[in-house]
């Protein structure tokens, strides 16, 4: 359990004077208010992103002085847009607000380190860039971890999870499985299912825009399989998650040393 302490808005402004340094690092989740499928909650990407962050915070926190930010839970789903209940701001807003976000974290108090952890996929080519601007504006040293991504534990579903499907689901059911609808959990996918996944969302060499509602992609609003999701799977994915944190940690207190020395 997350000291309560290592909520950096728990802190008096005394206590940001006498315990946060130039090698504190400031953990901010990123989530998103969209549809996730019949079963599953419109901040399913928070609460991804709170979990993990609370947990590598809970886990590495007397080792390197890590703070836990307030998550932010809006962001770019136009993808979702169809669906009632998706909120997705501009990217003129979501960029304007981190840049904000930074300069006023520099300007009341020394620390420049910062972890975004990203639970939605469709802020990844935005968070990419605007770290690059962290470091060329402000001096910030800045990376973005991907929980997901990070782990090593893949759910060994034969077709492709991007959104809602059995890795999702399965974190889910490891975070706030009262949140999930077990009941409504999708039927099994069928071959045919997904017959425009590769091309459109996962071919490296082209962008396209999609929507989540196409049906090619799956059923719902979900790209995955999450018929056969667990609690057990989810933990494991998480465990795999904050063990490989620790590198990514380390290498930023390095890194930082180095932006301030230049």
């Amino acid at each position: 359990m997350i000291d309560s302490k290592r909520f950096f808005n728990h802190l008096t402004h005394e206590e940001v004077l006498n315990n946060i340094s130039e090698d504190s690092i400031f953990c901010i989740p990123v989530g998103a208010t969209e549809q996730h499928g019949p079963h599953l909650p419109l901040n399913t990407d928070t609460i991804l992103a709170n979990g993990f962050a609370e947990k590598m915070v809970s886990e590495y926190y007397k080792i390197y002085d890590l703070w836990l930010l307030p998550s932010l839970e809006y962001s770019l789903s136009c993808e979702h847009m169809w669906a009632s209940g998706t909120i997705s701001i501009s990217i003129e807003l979501f960029v304007n607000i981190f840049h904000g976000l930074i300069k006023g974290l520099i300007d009341s108090q020394p620390a420049r380190n910062i972890i975004i952890i990203n639970g939605h996929g469709g802020n990844r080519g935005v968070l990419d860039t605007l770290i690059e601007e962290f470091r060329c504006r402000y001096s910030v040293a800045a990376v973005v971890i991907h929980p997901s991504a990070l782990s090593h534990v893949k759910s060994g579903s034969k077709f492709s999870e991007v959104h809602g499907g059995k890795s999702e689901t399965s974190i889910m059911l490891a975070l706030a499985p009262e949140l999930v609808n077990i009941d409504l959990l999708p039927r099994p996918l069928d071959e045919g299912d997904q017959s425009h996944v590769s091309e459109r969302i996962l071919d490296k060499a082209v962008s396209w825009p999609w929507h989540s509602n196409d049906p090619g992609f799956g059923r719902d609003g979900i790209i995955g399989d999450a018929a056969f999701a667990s609690a057990e799977l989810g933990n494991k994915i998480i465990d795999s998650a904050v063990l490989n944190a620790e590198e990514v940690i380390a290498s930023l207190i390095a890194f930082g040393r180095h932006i301030r020395k230049g």
